[in-house]
């Protein structure tokens, strides 16, 4: 579907199941420099935060941030409470 809808070359576009502790992006050695959350819930943003890794996407993030990349969460729920806003900062 993705490489039909944006045009992408065979291969370019490859989608993980969340409990695919294998994929390149859950190893240091096949990091990306970037990565972005969008939408990121609360629950994932706390998981990012402390560094727990339940799920491929917790994993990554914590990867790129162990690798010095660059990490965008985009959190969905609003407003924001200070326990999100101190997860937010961590």
């Amino acid at each position: 579907f993705f490489t039909n809808r944006y045009n992408a070359k065979p291969g370019q576009i490859r989608v993980c199941g969340k409990e695919e502790w294998f994929a390149p992006v859950a190893s240091g050695s096949a990091a990306p420099k970037q990565m972005v959350v969008c939408p990121c819930s609360t629950g994932t943003l706390s998981a990012i935060s402390i560094g727990a890794c339940d799920n491929l996407i917790e994993r990554s993030a914590d990867v790129v941030l162990k690798e010095r990349g660059q990490l965008i969460l985009v959190p969905r729920e609003m407003p924001l409470s200070t326990i999100h806003l101190e997860n937010m900062l961590k």
